[in-house]
């Protein structure tokens, strides 16, 4: 996969998790926290449900990454999960909830943050509606800036896994 080659990766991504919604049939449905990981011949898929079930695991996720790419030496990689979005300006009101799933007026999204081998990163979001009687469903993509990047045991991780590659 060559560097230009990113904007077909990022559209495989972006339209796969959108199929994977439409197959849901319950309210209660959710997309599963996964990595996708592509080389020059092959792409894969790694399930993430158990590394996201508690705390530790989320805290092991950079390492266990890190030991797949050294395999695998991915060119572009992605990772898909379900989460909470809140503005500065909320998470600033409220700064006494420990949670963002806690703050009034936060956003259910789906993010998906792209890394390349080659230092490119994106982070991509979409509001999740929920429904009582209906599956979820995605609006439009949204492009966070560039600016905004992806931190922390999650947003950190494919970036460190790629810089293990290097060492």
């Amino acid at each position: 996969m060559a560097k230009t080659d990113i904007s077909e990766w990022r559209e495989l991504i972006l339209q796969t998790a959108r199929d994977i919604g439409n197959q849901f049939t319950d309210p209660e449905d959710d997309w599963s926290p996964t990595a996708l990981i592509a080389n020059e011949e092959k792409a894969g898929v790694i399930p993430l449900q158990e590394v996201f079930a508690d705390d530790a695991g989320k805290d092991d996720l950079a390492g266990i990454l890190a030991e797949v790419f050294r395999q695998f030496k991915p060119k572009a990689a992605a990772l898909v999960f379900s989460g909470y979005f809140a503005t500065l300006q909320q998470r600033q009101r409220y700064a006494h909830l420990k949670r963002i799933k806690d703050i009034p007026g936060r956003q259910e999204i789906l993010a998906i943050h792209i890394v390349t081998c080659d230092g490119h990163e994106e982070v991509w979001k979409a509001t999740i509606l929920r429904y009582k009687d209906l599956p979820p469903q995605l609006e439009a993509w949204e492009a966070m800036p560039q600016d905004a990047c992806a931190a922390g045991r999650i947003g950190g991780a494919l970036r460190y896994a790629f810089a293990a590659l290097q060492s």
